[in-house]
Protein backbone atom coordinates (compact mmCIF):
# COMPACT_ATOMS: atom_id res chain seq x y z
CA UNK A 1 0.00 0.00 0.00
CA UNK A 2 3.20 2.18 -0.06
CA UNK A 3 1.56 5.60 -1.58
CA UNK A 4 -2.28 5.10 -0.47
CA UNK A 5 -2.50 6.45 3.07
CA UNK A 6 -1.46 9.53 4.99
CA UNK A 7 -0.63 9.68 8.21
CA UNK A 8 -0.99 12.89 10.79
CA UNK A 9 2.30 14.10 11.22
CA UNK A 10 5.58 14.03 13.06
CA UNK A 11 7.02 15.28 16.03
CA UNK A 12 10.26 16.49 17.50
CA UNK A 13 11.74 18.39 20.43
CA UNK A 14 14.97 19.15 22.22
CA UNK A 15 16.40 20.93 25.17
CA UNK A 16 20.46 21.19 24.87
CA UNK A 17 21.86 24.47 26.36
CA UNK A 18 24.96 25.16 24.17
CA UNK A 19 24.53 23.05 21.16
CA UNK A 20 22.54 24.12 17.82
CA UNK A 21 18.99 22.94 18.96
CA UNK A 22 17.76 23.90 15.22
CA UNK A 23 20.18 22.07 13.32
CA UNK A 24 19.60 19.05 15.49
CA UNK A 25 15.84 19.37 14.56
CA UNK A 26 16.62 19.43 10.97
CA UNK A 27 18.15 16.13 11.00
CA UNK A 28 15.87 14.37 13.07
CA UNK A 29 12.73 15.88 11.20
CA UNK A 30 14.43 14.71 8.04
CA UNK A 31 14.76 11.16 9.51
CA UNK A 32 10.89 11.31 10.44
CA UNK A 33 10.20 12.63 6.50
CA UNK A 34 7.77 9.61 5.42
CA UNK A 35 5.01 10.90 8.71
CA UNK A 36 4.46 14.04 6.68
CA UNK A 37 5.82 15.64 3.30
CA UNK A 38 3.39 18.90 3.24
CA UNK A 39 5.31 20.87 5.31
CA UNK A 40 8.03 21.38 7.84
CA UNK A 41 8.87 23.86 10.55
CA UNK A 42 11.07 24.61 13.85
CA UNK A 43 10.63 27.01 16.50
CA UNK A 44 13.17 27.64 18.95
CA UNK A 45 13.53 29.71 22.25
CA UNK A 46 16.13 31.62 23.77
CA UNK A 47 14.37 32.32 27.08
CA UNK A 48 13.83 35.78 25.98
CA UNK A 49 11.98 35.38 22.63
CA UNK A 50 10.82 32.85 19.86
CA UNK A 51 12.22 32.13 16.77
CA UNK A 52 9.80 30.70 14.18
CA UNK A 53 10.65 29.20 10.55
CA UNK A 54 8.26 27.16 8.66
CA UNK A 55 7.13 26.65 5.33
CA UNK A 56 5.62 23.95 2.30
CA UNK A 57 7.40 21.53 1.06
CA UNK A 58 10.30 18.76 2.51
CA UNK A 59 12.89 19.09 5.07
CA UNK A 60 15.41 19.16 2.68
CA UNK A 61 13.71 22.34 0.53
CA UNK A 62 12.38 24.03 3.97
CA UNK A 63 16.28 23.62 5.42
CA UNK A 64 18.60 22.70 3.12
CA UNK A 65 22.12 23.16 4.78
CA UNK A 66 23.16 24.60 8.08
CA UNK A 67 23.25 27.91 7.33
CA UNK A 68 19.12 28.07 6.77
CA UNK A 69 18.73 27.70 10.43
CA UNK A 70 21.09 30.40 11.49
CA UNK A 71 18.40 32.94 12.95
CA UNK A 72 16.56 29.90 14.68
CA UNK A 73 18.66 30.58 18.01
CA UNK A 74 18.38 28.90 21.63
CA UNK A 75 19.42 26.25 23.67
CA UNK A 76 15.35 24.19 22.91
CA UNK A 77 13.86 23.96 20.06
CA UNK A 78 10.82 21.76 18.68
CA UNK A 79 10.02 20.63 15.00
CA UNK A 80 6.96 19.14 12.79
CA UNK A 81 6.34 17.52 9.66
CA UNK A 82 3.25 17.89 8.02
CA UNK A 83 0.43 15.73 7.00
CA UNK A 84 -2.77 16.98 6.75
CA UNK A 85 -5.93 15.25 8.49
CA UNK A 86 -7.65 18.27 9.32
CA UNK A 87 -7.29 21.56 7.35
CA UNK A 88 -6.30 22.28 3.99
CA UNK A 89 -2.43 21.64 2.70
CA UNK A 90 -1.41 25.75 3.01
CA UNK A 91 0.96 27.11 4.47
CA UNK A 92 -0.47 28.50 6.73
CA UNK A 93 -1.33 25.34 8.52
CA UNK A 94 2.11 24.06 8.98
CA UNK A 95 3.73 23.75 11.77
CA UNK A 96 4.94 25.03 15.03
CA UNK A 97 2.09 27.17 15.89
CA UNK A 98 2.94 30.58 17.55
CA UNK A 99 -0.13 31.05 19.52
CA UNK A 100 -0.47 34.31 22.02
CA UNK A 101 -3.35 34.54 24.66
CA UNK A 102 -3.84 36.26 28.07
CA UNK A 103 -1.79 32.97 29.67
CA UNK A 104 1.68 34.16 27.39
CA UNK A 105 2.73 32.83 23.85
CA UNK A 106 3.30 29.44 23.22
CA UNK A 107 4.47 27.28 20.28
CA UNK A 108 3.10 24.10 19.87
CA UNK A 109 3.25 20.85 17.25
CA UNK A 110 0.74 18.07 17.58
CA UNK A 111 0.35 14.88 16.25
CA UNK A 112 -3.17 12.97 15.82
CA UNK A 113 -6.36 14.10 15.30
CA UNK A 114 -9.59 15.34 17.50
CA UNK A 115 -12.73 14.18 17.30
CA UNK A 116 -14.36 16.93 19.14
CA UNK A 117 -12.54 19.92 17.29
CA UNK A 118 -15.61 21.60 15.88
CA UNK A 119 -17.58 22.55 19.17
CA UNK A 120 -14.41 23.45 20.79
CA UNK A 121 -13.97 25.92 17.89
CA UNK A 122 -17.21 27.10 17.98
CA UNK A 123 -17.06 27.90 21.83
CA UNK A 124 -13.71 29.38 21.12
CA UNK A 125 -15.08 31.57 18.61
CA UNK A 126 -18.24 32.70 20.31
CA UNK A 127 -15.58 33.86 23.25
CA UNK A 128 -14.16 36.10 20.27
CA UNK A 129 -10.84 33.72 19.69
CA UNK A 130 -9.66 34.87 16.20
CA UNK A 131 -7.91 31.76 14.67
CA UNK A 132 -5.70 31.92 11.79
CA UNK A 133 -5.53 28.74 10.30
CA UNK A 134 -8.03 25.75 10.00
CA UNK A 135 -6.63 22.90 12.06
CA UNK A 136 -7.43 21.27 15.24
CA UNK A 137 -3.62 21.89 16.19
CA UNK A 138 -4.94 25.70 16.61
CA UNK A 139 -8.18 24.77 19.12
CA UNK A 140 -5.47 22.85 21.17
CA UNK A 141 -2.99 25.85 21.54
CA UNK A 142 -5.90 28.35 21.38
CA UNK A 143 -7.34 26.45 24.55
CA UNK A 144 -4.25 26.24 26.37
CA UNK A 145 -2.83 29.74 26.19
CA UNK A 146 -6.32 30.72 27.80
CA UNK A 147 -6.76 27.69 30.15
CA UNK A 148 -6.72 28.24 33.84
CA UNK A 149 -4.32 27.30 36.20
CA UNK A 150 -1.20 28.51 38.04
CA UNK A 151 1.63 27.50 35.37
CA UNK A 152 1.43 25.37 32.22
CA UNK A 153 1.09 21.97 33.39
CA UNK A 154 -1.84 22.74 34.69
CA UNK A 155 -3.24 24.60 32.39
CA UNK A 156 -2.51 21.28 30.01
CA UNK A 157 -3.97 19.06 32.27
CA UNK A 158 -7.04 20.68 31.79
CA UNK A 159 -7.19 21.18 28.12
CA UNK A 160 -6.39 17.29 28.44
CA UNK A 161 -9.59 17.14 30.01
CA UNK A 162 -11.37 18.80 27.44
CA UNK A 163 -9.77 17.45 23.87
CA UNK A 164 -10.77 14.19 22.91
CA UNK A 165 -9.29 12.02 19.92
CA UNK A 166 -5.70 10.87 19.28
CA UNK A 167 -2.52 13.57 20.14
CA UNK A 168 0.73 14.02 20.92
CA UNK A 169 1.66 17.07 21.16
CA UNK A 170 5.24 18.82 22.25
CA UNK A 171 5.07 23.07 23.15
CA UNK A 172 7.81 25.12 23.60
CA UNK A 173 7.35 27.92 26.23
CA UNK A 174 10.20 30.44 26.56
CA UNK A 175 11.75 28.19 29.47
CA UNK A 176 10.69 24.48 28.45
CA UNK A 177 9.30 22.01 26.09
CA UNK A 178 5.95 20.33 27.61
CA UNK A 179 5.35 17.28 25.60
CA UNK A 180 1.81 15.29 26.43
CA UNK A 181 -0.11 12.02 24.65
CA UNK A 182 -3.31 11.31 24.83
CA UNK A 183 -4.75 9.14 27.43
CA UNK A 184 -5.36 5.99 25.00
CA UNK A 185 -1.75 6.03 23.35
CA UNK A 186 -2.75 6.36 20.26
CA UNK A 187 0.43 7.85 18.41
CA UNK A 188 4.24 6.98 19.61
CA UNK A 189 6.02 9.49 21.00
CA UNK A 190 9.55 8.31 22.84
CA UNK A 191 12.03 10.17 24.93
CA UNK A 192 15.67 10.23 24.88
CA UNK A 193 18.51 11.73 26.38
CA UNK A 194 22.54 12.06 26.82
CA UNK A 195 24.36 14.41 28.87
CA UNK A 196 23.51 17.80 29.00
CA UNK A 197 20.20 17.45 26.92
CA UNK A 198 16.53 15.57 26.48
CA UNK A 199 14.94 14.70 23.24
CA UNK A 200 11.51 13.47 22.01
CA UNK A 201 10.38 12.44 18.61
CA UNK A 202 7.62 10.48 17.31
CA UNK A 203 9.96 7.85 15.88
CA UNK A 204 12.56 6.15 18.25
CA UNK A 205 14.57 5.32 14.90
CA UNK A 206 15.63 9.23 14.95
CA UNK A 207 17.54 8.65 17.86
CA UNK A 208 19.92 6.26 16.44
CA UNK A 209 21.60 8.92 14.22
CA UNK A 210 21.66 11.29 17.32
CA UNK A 211 24.35 11.37 20.30
CA UNK A 212 21.55 10.42 22.60
CA UNK A 213 20.39 7.36 24.15
CA UNK A 214 16.75 5.76 24.24
CA UNK A 215 15.14 6.60 27.63
CA UNK A 216 11.74 5.57 27.46
CA UNK A 217 8.12 6.47 26.16
CA UNK A 218 5.43 9.05 26.91
CA UNK A 219 3.27 7.13 29.19
CA UNK A 220 -0.65 7.64 27.64
CA UNK A 221 -1.89 10.56 29.89
CA UNK A 222 1.33 11.36 30.86
CA UNK A 223 2.51 15.36 30.81
CA UNK A 224 6.56 15.44 30.94
CA UNK A 225 8.51 18.66 31.05
CA UNK A 226 11.98 19.46 29.97
CA UNK A 227 14.00 22.41 31.23
CA UNK A 228 17.26 23.64 32.14
CA UNK A 229 16.75 23.58 36.05
CA UNK A 230 15.06 20.35 36.85
CA UNK A 231 16.05 18.39 33.43
CA UNK A 232 12.70 16.12 33.43
CA UNK A 233 10.14 16.18 35.28
CA UNK A 234 7.04 13.99 34.96
CA UNK A 235 2.79 14.36 35.97
CA UNK A 236 -0.01 12.18 35.80
CA UNK A 237 -2.65 13.71 33.93
CA UNK A 238 -5.22 11.95 33.13
CA UNK A 239 -6.24 8.04 34.09
CA UNK A 240 -4.55 5.58 30.55
CA UNK A 241 -7.88 3.87 28.87
CA UNK A 242 -7.35 0.14 28.06
CA UNK A 243 -7.00 0.28 24.24
CA UNK A 244 -5.21 2.41 21.69
CA UNK A 245 -1.98 1.64 20.44
CA UNK A 246 -2.95 2.20 16.30
CA UNK A 247 -2.22 -1.18 14.93
CA UNK A 248 -1.11 0.72 11.60
CA UNK A 249 1.86 2.27 13.32
CA UNK A 250 4.05 -1.26 12.98
CA UNK A 251 2.58 -2.43 10.05
CA UNK A 252 3.00 0.87 7.69
CA UNK A 253 4.03 4.53 9.35
CA UNK A 254 7.37 3.57 11.66
CA UNK A 255 10.44 3.67 10.37
CA UNK A 256 11.46 -0.36 10.90
CA UNK A 257 14.30 0.69 14.01
CA UNK A 258 11.33 2.63 15.43
CA UNK A 259 9.91 1.20 18.66
CA UNK A 260 5.94 1.27 19.99
CA UNK A 261 4.76 -0.05 22.89
CA UNK A 262 8.47 -1.72 23.43
CA UNK A 263 7.96 -3.51 19.79
CA UNK A 264 9.78 -2.78 17.13
CA UNK A 265 8.69 -2.21 13.46
CA UNK A 266 10.69 -4.34 11.45
CA UNK A 267 10.54 -7.25 13.64
CA UNK A 268 6.33 -7.05 13.48
CA UNK A 269 6.76 -6.68 9.79
CA UNK A 270 8.38 -9.89 9.74
CA UNK A 271 6.33 -11.78 12.02
CA UNK A 272 3.91 -10.54 9.63
CA UNK A 273 5.11 -12.12 6.52
CA UNK A 274 6.26 -15.59 8.77
CA UNK A 275 2.23 -15.69 8.97
CA UNK A 276 1.35 -14.83 5.44
CA UNK A 277 3.46 -17.65 4.24
CA UNK A 278 1.91 -20.23 7.18
CA UNK A 279 -1.67 -19.00 6.38
CA UNK A 280 -1.86 -18.42 2.73
CA UNK A 281 0.94 -20.31 0.91
CA UNK A 282 1.75 -20.17 -3.01
CA UNK A 283 3.74 -22.64 -5.53
CA UNK A 284 5.39 -19.33 -7.08
CA UNK A 285 9.33 -18.86 -8.01
CA UNK A 286 9.52 -15.91 -6.27
CA UNK A 287 9.16 -13.34 -3.23
CA UNK A 288 8.54 -9.69 -3.83
CA UNK A 289 8.00 -7.37 -1.94
CA UNK A 290 6.76 -3.55 -2.58
CA UNK A 291 9.05 -0.80 -0.86
CA UNK A 292 9.58 0.44 1.59
CA UNK A 293 7.42 -1.36 4.11
CA UNK A 294 6.34 -4.46 2.48
CA UNK A 295 10.49 -5.89 2.25
CA UNK A 296 10.80 -6.77 6.32
CA UNK A 297 7.28 -8.91 5.49
CA UNK A 298 8.29 -10.04 1.92
CA UNK A 299 12.26 -11.03 4.20
CA UNK A 300 9.75 -13.31 6.81
CA UNK A 301 7.73 -14.63 4.12
CA UNK A 302 10.59 -16.04 1.94
CA UNK A 303 12.13 -17.43 5.51
CA UNK A 304 9.55 -18.83 6.27
CA UNK A 305 8.19 -20.53 3.15
CA UNK A 306 12.00 -21.54 1.74
CA UNK A 307 10.96 -19.81 -1.69
CA UNK A 308 13.96 -16.90 -2.26
CA UNK A 309 12.80 -13.28 -2.06
CA UNK A 310 14.11 -10.63 -4.86
CA UNK A 311 13.90 -6.89 -4.91
CA UNK A 312 12.48 -6.45 -8.13
CA UNK A 313 9.94 -3.58 -7.66
CA UNK A 314 12.12 -0.09 -7.75
CA UNK A 315 11.33 2.35 -5.54
CA UNK A 316 11.91 5.95 -6.00
CA UNK A 317 12.66 6.62 -2.45
CA UNK A 318 11.67 10.68 -2.71
CA UNK A 319 7.93 9.51 -3.77
CA UNK A 320 5.89 8.15 -1.32
CA UNK A 321 2.45 8.83 -2.80
CA UNK A 322 0.35 8.04 0.29
CA UNK A 323 1.37 11.54 1.82
CA UNK A 324 -0.03 13.66 -1.43
CA UNK A 325 -3.50 14.88 -0.24
CA UNK A 326 -4.51 15.81 -4.03
CA UNK A 327 -5.93 12.90 -5.34
CA UNK A 328 -5.23 14.51 -9.15
CA UNK A 329 -1.34 14.64 -7.84
CA UNK A 330 -1.62 10.80 -6.20
CA UNK A 331 -2.91 9.82 -9.68
CA UNK A 332 0.37 11.42 -11.41
CA UNK A 333 2.85 10.57 -8.95
CA UNK A 334 1.93 7.25 -9.35
CA UNK A 335 3.77 6.84 -12.59
CA UNK A 336 6.93 8.14 -11.32
CA UNK A 337 6.79 5.93 -7.85
CA UNK A 338 7.97 2.15 -9.43
CA UNK A 339 9.89 0.39 -11.77
CA UNK A 340 10.96 -3.16 -12.45
CA UNK A 341 13.91 -5.18 -13.32
CA UNK A 342 14.12 -7.35 -16.47
CA UNK A 343 13.74 -10.89 -14.60
CA UNK A 344 10.68 -10.84 -13.42
CA UNK A 345 9.80 -11.81 -17.15
CA UNK A 346 8.28 -15.33 -16.89
CA UNK A 347 8.66 -15.64 -12.95
CA UNK A 348 5.88 -16.51 -11.23
CA UNK A 349 5.45 -14.03 -7.91
CA UNK A 350 4.13 -13.20 -4.33
CA UNK A 351 3.84 -9.80 -3.90
CA UNK A 352 3.46 -8.84 -0.39
CA UNK A 353 2.02 -5.75 0.57
CA UNK A 354 1.94 -3.73 3.84
CA UNK A 355 -1.73 -3.14 3.15
CA UNK A 356 -3.87 -1.93 0.53
CA UNK A 357 -6.17 0.89 1.63
CA UNK A 358 -7.70 2.74 -1.84
CA UNK A 359 -6.32 -0.13 -4.23
CA UNK A 360 -4.35 2.48 -6.61
CA UNK A 361 -0.58 2.00 -5.74
CA UNK A 362 -1.49 -1.95 -5.85
CA UNK A 363 -2.92 -1.60 -9.02
CA UNK A 364 -0.08 0.00 -10.43
CA UNK A 365 2.39 -2.11 -9.01
CA UNK A 366 0.42 -5.09 -10.54
CA UNK A 367 0.45 -3.95 -13.82
CA UNK A 368 4.05 -3.07 -13.82
CA UNK A 369 4.93 -6.13 -12.75
CA UNK A 370 2.34 -7.65 -16.03
CA UNK A 371 4.00 -5.62 -18.06
CA UNK A 372 7.77 -6.54 -17.40
CA UNK A 373 6.53 -10.41 -18.03
CA UNK A 374 5.44 -12.22 -14.60
CA UNK A 375 3.45 -15.22 -15.50
CA UNK A 376 1.58 -15.48 -12.42
CA UNK A 377 0.74 -12.91 -9.24
CA UNK A 378 -0.26 -13.85 -5.84
CA UNK A 379 -1.15 -10.84 -3.66
CA UNK A 380 -0.39 -11.00 0.27
CA UNK A 381 -1.23 -8.39 2.52
CA UNK A 382 -0.13 -8.09 6.03
CA UNK A 383 -2.40 -6.06 7.07
CA UNK A 384 -6.27 -7.22 7.18
CA UNK A 385 -9.17 -6.11 4.64
CA UNK A 386 -9.85 -2.21 5.48
CA UNK A 387 -13.68 -1.27 5.51
CA UNK A 388 -13.84 1.03 7.88
CA UNK A 389 -12.88 5.06 7.80
CA UNK A 390 -10.21 6.38 10.51
CA UNK A 391 -10.94 9.27 12.28
CA UNK A 392 -7.92 9.67 14.46
CA UNK A 393 -5.32 10.81 12.57
CA UNK A 394 -4.97 8.92 9.12
CA UNK A 395 -6.25 10.35 6.01
CA UNK A 396 -8.95 7.51 5.16
CA UNK A 397 -12.13 9.46 6.58
CA UNK A 398 -14.91 7.87 3.84
CA UNK A 399 -15.64 4.23 2.96
CA UNK A 400 -15.77 5.01 -0.68
CA UNK A 401 -11.98 5.48 -0.74
CA UNK A 402 -11.40 1.84 0.44
CA UNK A 403 -11.26 -0.50 -2.21
CA UNK A 404 -12.26 -3.43 -0.23
CA UNK A 405 -15.24 -1.42 0.86
CA UNK A 406 -16.37 -0.75 -2.21
CA UNK A 407 -16.07 -3.58 -4.05
CA UNK A 408 -17.20 -6.15 -1.28
CA UNK A 409 -19.83 -4.46 0.67
CA UNK A 410 -21.16 -6.93 3.22
CA UNK A 411 -19.02 -9.85 2.07
CA UNK A 412 -17.10 -12.27 3.69
CA UNK A 413 -13.07 -12.18 4.04
CA UNK A 414 -12.74 -15.06 1.51
CA UNK A 415 -15.21 -13.26 -0.86
CA UNK A 416 -13.43 -10.35 -0.77
CA UNK A 417 -10.16 -11.57 -1.52
CA UNK A 418 -11.83 -13.23 -4.03
CA UNK A 419 -13.54 -10.22 -6.19
CA UNK A 420 -10.21 -8.26 -5.60
CA UNK A 421 -8.45 -11.09 -7.01
CA UNK A 422 -11.18 -10.94 -10.23
CA UNK A 423 -10.16 -7.36 -10.45
CA UNK A 424 -7.00 -7.42 -10.61
CA UNK A 425 -7.07 -10.18 -13.15
CA UNK A 426 -4.09 -12.20 -10.84
CA UNK A 427 -3.98 -15.18 -9.82
CA UNK A 428 -4.97 -14.88 -6.08
CA UNK A 429 -5.34 -12.21 -2.88
CA UNK A 430 -4.98 -12.86 0.30
CA UNK A 431 -4.85 -10.72 3.78
CA UNK A 432 -4.08 -11.31 7.10
CA UNK A 433 -6.82 -11.78 9.52
CA UNK A 434 -7.31 -9.50 12.31
CA UNK A 435 -6.54 -12.25 14.74
CA UNK A 436 -3.45 -13.02 12.76
CA UNK A 437 -2.30 -9.20 12.96
CA UNK A 438 -2.77 -8.84 16.44
CA UNK A 439 -0.63 -12.28 16.92
CA UNK A 440 2.26 -10.69 14.24
CA UNK A 441 1.66 -7.07 16.41
CA UNK A 442 2.38 -9.24 19.83
CA UNK A 443 -0.28 -7.38 22.46
CA UNK A 444 -3.83 -7.04 22.11
CA UNK A 445 -4.51 -3.25 23.29
CA UNK A 446 -4.83 -1.99 20.07
CA UNK A 447 -6.94 0.18 17.77
CA UNK A 448 -8.45 -2.10 15.13
CA UNK A 449 -11.47 0.32 14.15
CA UNK A 450 -10.84 0.32 10.24
CA UNK A 451 -10.55 -3.42 9.95
CA UNK A 452 -13.91 -4.35 11.74
CA UNK A 453 -12.48 -4.20 15.69
CA UNK A 454 -12.98 -1.47 18.30
CA UNK A 455 -11.85 2.23 17.76
CA UNK A 456 -9.23 3.28 20.50
CA UNK A 457 -12.35 5.54 21.22
CA UNK A 458 -16.37 5.58 20.65
CA UNK A 459 -16.88 7.74 17.66
CA UNK A 460 -19.63 8.62 15.59
CA UNK A 461 -19.17 7.69 12.26
CA UNK A 462 -19.75 9.82 8.90
CA UNK A 463 -19.58 13.05 11.26
CA UNK A 464 -15.83 13.96 11.01
CA UNK A 465 -14.73 15.46 7.43
CA UNK A 466 -10.75 16.34 7.01
CA UNK A 467 -11.90 20.13 5.61
CA UNK A 468 -14.41 21.01 8.15
CA UNK A 469 -13.05 24.24 9.28
CA UNK A 470 -12.65 25.27 6.06
CA UNK A 471 -16.36 24.43 5.58
CA UNK A 472 -17.03 26.48 8.92
CA UNK A 473 -14.78 29.13 7.56
CA UNK A 474 -16.59 29.53 4.78
CA UNK A 475 -19.79 29.70 6.17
Amino acid sequence: MEGEAHHECGLFGILAPGRNVAWLTVRSLDGQQTRGQEGAGIATTDGEGFFLKKDQGLVIQVFPKEESVEELVGFAGIGHVRYSTTGKDSVTNVQPLKVSGPNGEICLGHNGNLINAVELRRELLEEGVKFTTTTDSEVIAQLLVRAPGEDWVERLRFVMGKIQGAYCLVILTKHSIIVARDSFGIRPLSIAKTDGYYAVASESGVFNNLPTEYLREVEPGEIVVFDKENGLSSYPSVEKQPIGNCSFEWIYFMRPDSKFSGLEAGAVRYRAGKLLAQSYPADVDLVVGVPRSGLYAADGFSHESGIPSAHLIISNQNKRVFLNPNQDERERDYDLKYSTLEMIAGKRLVVVEDSVVRGNSTNRVIQLLLKAGASEIHLRSTFPIIFKPCYLGIDMATEWELIAARLGRGLGKKEIEEILAKFWQIASVSYLSVEELVSAIGISELCLGCVGGRYAIDIKEGVFKKDQFDIIRAN
